[in-house]
């Protein structure tokens, strides 16, 4: 945390730059190393996060030991439903680590009913796709998503960036609100950047879940 400290400093250092510059060239590299420090900022909360991240995991999966399969942007598209076919079919595969773009489209892998996001997006609709792997027909069990932020990371950003673009589209699906809606009844956030979970301010509409939700309990619990 004391790298992602000092870089927070450097990073309202050239902000404050912006403000002050004097010409449309200036701002444009400020504003470029801006945006390398967010880039820096955000790879090295992901490396302090990891801790934190395994001991949770920790608490969700007993054995520490489970069959996994995983799925990022250097598995060949060829191997990806062989993947998630063993996952969905096979005991001993108790888990899916997946990258959140690679996870997003066109997976089925409705045998979960716990999801962990371990970082955020930029772009909200790459959550909620992800989301949407386990939301799909064939799920016979309630989902719990859940997002592990960090205060004082990169975290602060990004929920910023994905409360403001979630705002706004709710405004564009003005009288349509059964397909996305912003919560208003947050409690107070302990962070100064009024950083909440995200799974407590995207509220998924009733048709989503309808019908695929019983009272039946899965085989056996998969993340």
């Amino acid at each position: 945390m004391k790298q992602i400290n000092i870089l927070f400093r450097e990073l309202e250092r050239v902000k404050l730059k912006v403000k002050a510059a004097s010409s449309q060239e200036e701002v444009e590299s400020l504003k470029f190393a801006e945006k390398n420090l967010i880039n820096k900022i955000y790879t090295d909360s992901a490396e302090a996060k990891i801790p934190a991240v395994l001991d949770y995991l920790g608490t969700v999966i007993e054995k520490k030991k489970v069959g996994c399969i995983r799925i990022d942007g250097g598995t060949p598209s060829g191997s990806r439903q062989q993947l998630v076919t063993e996952f969905q079919e096979k005991d001993s595969i108790k888990a899916a680590v997946l990258s959140i773009k690679a996870g997003g489209v066109g997976l089925t892998l409705t045998a979960a009913s716990t999801v962990l996001f371990a970082e955020l997006s930029w772009t909200p609709g790459d959550l909620i796709q992800a989301e949407d792997r386990v939301h799909r027909i064939g799920q016979v069990s309630s989902v719990n998503i859940y997002y592990l932020l960090a205060n004082d990371t990169v975290d602060d950003i990004m929920w910023d960036v994905v409360q403001s673009k979630l705002d706004n589209l709710g405004q564009m699906l003005d009288g349509h609100e059964n397909t996305l809606k912003v919560s208003d009844d947050q409690p107070p956030s302990r962070s100064p950047t009024k950083q909440k979970t995200l799974d407590h301010f995207v509220r998924r509409c009733d048709n989503n879940t309808s019908g695929l939700e019983h009272q039946s309990s899965p085989k056996r619990p998969r993340y």
